[in-house]
């Protein structure tokens, strides 16, 4: 019953927020090479032709664009160690969180084309993140991402318990068909997909809720860093501004002293415009190789004594304080490599599989349990034959089948006038079989050879216990598929097997279906006819 519970939650959770997950999915499948994207597609954005003379210093691009845009407010500037990458200039700009980056040409400052492409990414970032939908949209992709947890673990707990090997485990079967094929495609991929989905859960509710962020750098035992305060608060608002002038030669100085010091061994290094006259200026680099996009080393320097005072280098880090440093590249899965990456990414770009699948399989089963509704109601009271004896009928089932053929065949017996009584297998005791003398099963095989998940309790009670059944004459309609040829019918054959060993007599022999055959079934009316 907890089983049950369980899969129906699944199931009911799946059809309502699968397709919010879908969304996110697809979303964040296409973001997660946005960078990549936007390079490709703006060559003349990102690159130049490399000239003989030097690139422009930041002190030297940041005089120019004072001289040239005197009304915009840059931020920081950043330049690469490629002779042919372009440099960048950050300025201030309203409704930009984060600025706007204004990329330049490194040896004339020549402002290149805009880069194409951000405002699509943005929009995708927008609906990823919170459906575009402002705050209600950010509760709804939180609430989506707990319950990607809950389907993941539910997933793995109702397919576990089955005798898989690692073929039934990991590979689709496409010679399968209906129903089966598409539980099996279900089932396989979303276990491949298991640890992409528990990763992207866990690392996107960062973003959702403050609980579990500040959860999450307790569990990973690293101090949560506080926001900072703004210019206009605190002691800050007490310094002195300074000029353009000064900005210039604090530029050329540090770029000089932080090169020589730090002796070119990057990729690129981004200068914080100070703001004021403190003594310092923020600054960082990346590796000529760094471990992802985001993995950047932080230095404060000293103008005034000039020297680095304080120098944070990335692969100096602890794992722990890696992840929660770079919780972007674990969630996208850069963090990883480019292999897991793009496995995570293919593992985003098919969440909609499961919410289709998922829809599917409910609807099946929605057919399966009006059609045994239609078998339960055409059985109809009749003049019984006072000297038959009295019938039951036991089934077995995970998707309908053997409770519409119990029924039907209830109703066959009824129109011959043979009194009957239809029971679920899980609610067979050793006492009904005792005080009967027909019994029929019809008993489905589900999965490697399982009994059907209701039925399990029968196994373990019932089937284990040996008892005298030598008053007993039975039949048994095993189904099953024969798909899965080494364990086909086998949970019929059990049955028949428990029965034999007993002392029960087959009225006639076991009869097989594979997939609910037509011809198979009529065999069966007929030899009990």
């Amino acid at each position: 019953m907890f089983k049950k519970v369980f899969f129906q939650i699944h199931w009911f959770l799946g059809i309502t927020a699968g397709l919010i997950l879908s969304i996110m999915g697809v979303t964040g499948a296409i973001y997660s090479y946005d960078q990549q994207i936007l390079k490709m597609i703006n060559q003349q954005s990102y690159v130049v032709q490399a000239a003989a003379t030097p690139k422009l210093t930041p002190a030297q691009l940041y005089q120019h664009f004072n001289q040239q845009q005197p009304g915009i407010e840059i931020n920081s500037i950043t330049l690469s160690a490629d002779p042919t990458a372009s440099s960048t200039v950050n300025i201030k700009k309203d409704g930009e969180r984060r600025g706007y980056n204004m990329m330049v040409n490194p040896y004339t400052a020549e402002v290149l084309p805009e880069i194409k492409g951000q405002e699509f990414f943005q929009f995708i970032q927008r609906l990823h993140r919170y459906l575009t939908m402002g705050d209600f949209g950010k509760q709804l992709t939180g609430t989506s991402a707990l319950m990607l947890i809950f389907f993941v673990l539910s997933g793995l707990y109702l397919r576990f318990p089955k005798k898989h090997s690692f073929k039934q485990w990991f590979f689709i079967k496409p010679k399968l068909k209906g129903r089966n094929f598409i539980w099996n495609l279900h089932a396989v991929v979303g276990t491949w997909a298991v640890v992409f989905y528990l990763l992207f859960a866990c690392t996107g509710l960062y973003w959702s809720y403050d609980w579990w962020r500040a959860g999450m750098f307790k569990v990973m035992g690293v101090e949560q860093p506080q926001r900072k305060e703004h210019d206009n608060e605190g002691g800050q608002a007490k310094q002195s501004e300074l000029s353009q002038q000064q900005i210039n030669t604090i530029l050329e100085q540090t770029w000089t002293n932080v090169n020589a010091q730090i002796g070119g061994k990057y990729s690129a290094l981004t200068l914080n415009i100070p703001k004021h006259d403190d003594a310092k200026l923020e600054l960082s680099f990346v590796d000529n190789i760094p471990q992802h996009e985001r993995a950047r080393n932080q230095a404060v320097y000293n103008y005034q004594q000039q020297k680095i005072e304080k120098l944070e280098l990335y692969e100096d880090k602890k794992l722990n304080e890696k992840i929660m440093s770079s919780m972007l590249p674990v969630h996208r899965g850069s963090f990883f490599g480019p292999v897991y990456q793009f496995l995570a990414m293919l593992a985003a770009l098919v969440m909609p599989l499961f919410f289709v699948t998922g829809w599917m399989l409910y609807l099946k089963r929605r057919k399966q349990k009006k059609l045994t509704q239609q078998a339960r109601l055409a059985a109809t009271a009749v003049t019984l034959d006072p000297n038959a004896k009295p019938w039951l009928i036991a089934y077995a089932t995970q998707t309908g089948t053997s409770e519409q053929l119990a029924w039907r065949t209830a109703t066959s017996l009824q129109e011959a006038h043979q009194p009957v009584t239809v029971k679920a297998l899980q609610h067979l005791s050793l006492d009904d079989l005792k005080n009967t003398e027909q019994v029929l099963f019809v008993v489905s095989t589900y999965g490697t050879g399982e009994a059907p998940d209701l039925a399990s309790s029968f196994v373990k009670k019932i089937l284990p216990i040996p008892v005298d059944l030598s008053h007993l004459n039975y039949a048994v309609l095993a189904l099953g598929s024969q798909e899965y040829p080494e364990t086909f019918c086998s949970f019929g054959h059990a049955i028949d097997d428990w029965l034999k060993q007993n002392g029960a007599k087959q009225l006639f022999a076991s009869i097989e279906v594979n997939n609910a055959n037509q011809q198979q079934i009529q065999a069966w009316n007929t030899t009990l006819a």
